[in-house]
């Protein structure tokens, strides 16, 4: 991937036309059980919520706008769910900083619930990181990760065990780069960030961790259209052999979702070969190629993005937004569909931005809603 990674090396599997578009099975729009939960209620607006859970409760990340309903600038809060949905906490508000803070990230590192997000409080958008507790109470520092005269967006975070992957773009909307960069779990910088070698668009990365070493995907666009991309970095932050360009269909590839199951990655992503954005699935071995064809997994109509991917420990769960309704499918470890899609919000829902998790029984899902006028953050937990 990242860095001196050469030019789009294997493809792996290459068939286009013959890939499998699952079925919209009939009366699948009716919601599942279990209620839509208002997560918040706050003037200005709460938007792109990153959900985690801690082994005992869900946690809620996102970015709001109620301190600051003259001037726009977003913070970051933080608040806490039950296993069942229920809120435990009053909102928190972890970063209250000068300019925009907002697209932030969360992963669980077994003590603390670490973030990255962009922040603008310096005059240029910087990605930030820091720990915190249950309750939101911050654990150490604050800590500017990066600090280039270039704009760095859309950070993607996983925990090793021992450190962070942290995976962004920095650049513009006509040119940048992807980076990793490793990160100790106090916040400080291990190594300095490998970048994508094409100078052409590469954003919206997505990391996972294999073990041993770092699986990243993003969109590229040195083709001249946005596809589908991934790489590897080992935990000396060296890469791991080629890019890999993941599809050649017509179209865009767009938002990467990536986890690993144990043995291979498995990858979501918005795809608009066949004219409208669709969900797409595939499966990767350890090294990037290809297990499977590309698999439609959203139907019915209206554009679907926003992918949202996860691994239970034996099977996917996938939600994405469409048609202003938070979507849901489960796929088993060979990546067929086993139930769904199926609408997730209530009909009144006008969702966008879902955050899935696995509590260990059931599925929970946060997403931002403008049923209200205002977008609120809005939840659910479901059964398999």
């Amino acid at each position: 991937m990242i860095a001196a990674l050469a030019a789009c090396g294997r493809l792996g599997y290459e068939p286009v036309d013959g890939d499998f578009v699952v079925p919209d099975g009939g009366g699948a729009d009716a919601p599942l059980p279990g209620a839509d939960i208002r997560v918040t209620d706050a003037p200005g607006g709460s938007q792109r919520p990153s959900l985690v859970w801690t082994g005992q409760s869900l946690v809620v990340v996102w970015e709001d706008l109620r301190d600051d309903l003259a001037g726009g600038d977003g913070d970051l809060y933080l608040t806490r769910l039950s296993a069942s949905g229920a809120k435990q906490i009053d909102d928190v508000s972890i970063v209250d900083a000068a300019g925009t803070s907002g697209y932030a990230t969360a992963v669980w590192n077994g003590g603390t619930v670490a973030v990255v997000w962009e922040d603008f409080r310096n005059g240029n958008t910087e990605i930030y990181f820091a720990r915190y507790g249950v309750d939101g109470a911050r654990v150490g520092a604050e800590v500017r990760v990066t600090d280039t005269a270039a704009e760095s967006y859309d950070p993607s975070i996983v925990w090793t065990g021992s450190e962070y992957g942290v995976a962004y773009d920095e650049g513009g909307p006509t040119a940048g780069e992807v980076i990793l960069l490793r990160v100790a779990a106090d916040g400080s910088v291990v190594s300095a960030g490998l970048r994508s070698s094409d100078p052409r668009r590469s954003a919206r990365a997505s990391v996972a961790w294999d073990g041993g070493e770092y699986g990243v995907a993003w969109e590229d666009g040195r083709s001249g259209r946005n596809k589908a991309y991934f790489g590897l970095v080992g935990n000396d932050g060296a890469a791991d052999g080629p890019e890999i360009a993941l599809n050649v269909a017509p179209g865009e590839s767009l938002g990467m979702s990536l986890v690993w199951n144990g043995s291979e990655y498995g990858l979501a992503w918005e795809d608009t070969r066949s004219g409208t954005s669709a969900i797409y699935f595939t499966r990767l071995d350890g090294i990037g190629s290809r297990l499977m064809p590309d698999t439609q997994v959203s139907s019915g109509s209206g554009a679907a993005h926003a992918a949202s991917l996860i691994w239970t420990g034996r099977e996917y769960g996938l939600a994405w937004e469409q048609a202003h309704a938070v979507r849901f499918a489960r796929l088993d470890a060979g990546g067929a569909v086993v139930a769904g899609p199926r609408t997730i919000s209530g009909p009144d829902a006008d969702a966008d931005a879902p955050s899935l998790a696995w509590n260990g029984t059931a599925f929970a899902v946060a997403w931002e809603d403008g049923r209200h006028g205002d977008a609120e953050i809005y939840a659910q937990v479901f059964a398999p």
